[in-house]
């Protein structure tokens, strides 16, 4: 059967968010749950994950008994991962619920070999959580012409992993393909309701708008392809690239890590 990809034209991402948790709570109930957020720098939504998505995501795991963490590393060239991650405004979202905000980079990271061989340096903290749930922000993005449900896992890797990769002397694409080989998001709850078009963030010379779109699903593969169908419409920079134009797409598919094939479904 075609995956299902939750889509719903609409700017309340709040409404949106409760309704997937609850379509998925008999899933996630009473585990151990992380939280992958887009924590890219210091900017706010929608460079990053916006605080009410992540919100209505601790909210419905905490009432339901879940043990829940939030955790991303920031980009290499952001700045200090420390002084980001505290002084980030999901920080805020994190202490209403006395959840922590984990900076990745200060945590072990552990060398790990897919089931194709290609290895990788990846955190060792999902690896202690028995659920995962990502809050990607869909936009275009100025290295690999899209970021959303599966470029959100390069969060996970060491930064010399990424260093490598955004130099091209290890392959990006495949990088962002085997990350699922190795972490399986369980969900993924996607925000186009505000987009960036020219880069994905503003200190790149990206520039926000309205998509007016949110997007959930098991699927990262139909997630990206759905999210690039409605976005090519809306965006100069995207406007004749198809799904098979984006290489970690391929690679995903080449993995079986999803299907580009789809089913919509309404929420």
């Amino acid at each position: 059967m075609k995956p299902a990809v939750l889509v719903k034209e609409t700017d309340d991402r709040k409404a949106f968010t409760r309704a997937v948790m609850k379509r998925f709570r008999r899933e996630w109930s009473g585990k151990r749950v992380f939280v992958k957020p887009n924590i890219v720098s210091h900017e706010r939504y929608p460079t990053t994950t916006h605080p009410d998505a992540l919100r209505e995501v601790l909210k419905a795991l905490l009432d339901r008994g879940c043990e829940a963490i939030v955790g991303d590393g920031p980009a290499p060239d952001a700045g200090d991962p420390g002084h980001i991650i505290e002084h980030h405004c999901l920080q805020n979202v994190c202490g209403e619920f006395d959840a922590e905000l984990c900076n990745l980079h200060d945590e072990p990271f552990r060398k790990v070999m897919t089931r194709t061989g290609f290895k990788l340096r990846v955190s060792s903290v999902p690896f202690d959580y028995d659920y995962l749930i990502s809050l990607p922000v869909i936009k275009y993005h100025n290295c690999v012409k899209l970021t959303g449900a599966l470029k959100n896992h390069f969060g996970f890797l060491h930064n010399r992993e990424r260093l490598l990769m955004h130099a091209r002397l290890k392959s990006i694409h495949r990088g962002i393909a085997e990350l699922h080989n190795v972490f399986k998001a369980n969900l993924t709850i996607m925000d186009g309701a505000r987009t960036m078009r020219a880069a994905q963030e503003l200190r790149h010379g990206g520039k926000a708008m309205r998509f007016g779109y949110m997007f959930a699903g098991q699927d990262p593969v139909a997630l990206d392809c759905a999210g690039l169908n409605l976005l090519r419409n809306m965006l100069p920079e995207l406007k004749t690239v198809e799904p098979t134009d984006i290489e970690y797409i391929n690679q995903a598919v080449r993995l079986g890590i999803g299907s580009p094939v789809y089913r919509r479904v309404a929420v």
